[in-house]
């Protein structure tokens, strides 16, 4: 069960996902803006030496259903992330990193660099400063979440049923 708070009352709404999506951990989303058209998603991926699992999740973040943009802020890695994400600077579209795959919706890679180790909070507040989407989703690049759990996240808030929704790999529903 995905718990979020109304938008207007103050009082929580339970949001109960279909049984596909709840078995693995869902990442934060947070309505930044109104919105007035489709919305714009966007993704912060803090990273912290996962040169194994950068490209996995950045293929697998780009092919969900939303027009979006992708903050990757790397925390002062060692491990060859952030040169990585640097050839990525140069590209600034993750195309080509889908193996041929089609795209569903634009993404844009916007890669941002501390030059030394300050923990995951302060890289979620670098890209906070440099997001533009009407929704931000916080996605964790270790692959513990799914980004097929996006639309059902994004739901209660697309429906005005809550302002903010917070995802739980501990938190199941049962069928």
């Amino acid at each position: 069960m995905t718990h979020a708070m109304g938008p207007r009352s103050g009082s929580n709404v339970s949001c109960t996902p279909g049984p596909a999506t709840c078995s693995v951990g869902h990442p934060h989303l947070v309505r930044k803006k109104d919105v007035r058209r489709k919305p714009l998603l966007s993704i912060i991926i803090p990273v912290y030496n996962e040169v194994e699992t950068i490209y996995e999740i950045l293929k697998r973040v780009a092919q969900t259903p939303f027009t979006k943009e992708v903050l990757v802020v790397d925390d002062g890695s060692t491990d060859g992330t952030r040169e990585l994400l640097q050839d990525l600077q140069e590209i600034s579209d993750i195309g080509p990193l889908l193996d041929g795959k089609n795209l569903l919706t634009p993404c844009q890679v916007k890669p941002l660099f501390h030059a030394n180790n300050q923990g995951k909070g302060q890289a979620i507040r670098t890209a906070l400063s440099k997001v533009t989407g009407s929704f931000i989703l916080i996605q964790d690049a270790d692959l513990e979440y799914n980004p097929l759990d996006y639309p059902q996240l994004l739901t209660p808030l697309l429906t005005g049923q809550a302002d903010v929704v917070y995802g739980s790999r501990f938190l199941h529903t049962s069928s």
